[in-house]
């Protein structure tokens, strides 16, 4: 997992992820879809992350948001 990789987070049980000492983001399934909960500014959202297309658009905009702040 690309996540892993990206030194300012932390898996602190698997797929749930920290930013420092606060939770950035954690995954969850709903109707056999795959789907994030994902702080990238002030608040969560939720992403669909079922196709690779999806997934890449993800792990692009949280190496971005982990850079600006």
């Amino acid at each position: 997992m690309e996540l892993r990789g990206i030194r300012q987070l932390r898996e602190r049980k698997r797929g749930y992820f920290t930013r420092g000492s606060r939770a950035f983001l954690h995954f969850h399934e709903h109707a056999g879809d795959l789907y994030v909960d994902v702080k990238l500014d002030s608040s969560f959202q939720r992403m669909k992350v079922t196709s690779g297309g999806e997934q890449a658009d993800f792990v692009s905009r949280v190496r971005d948001a982990v850079r600006t702040r």
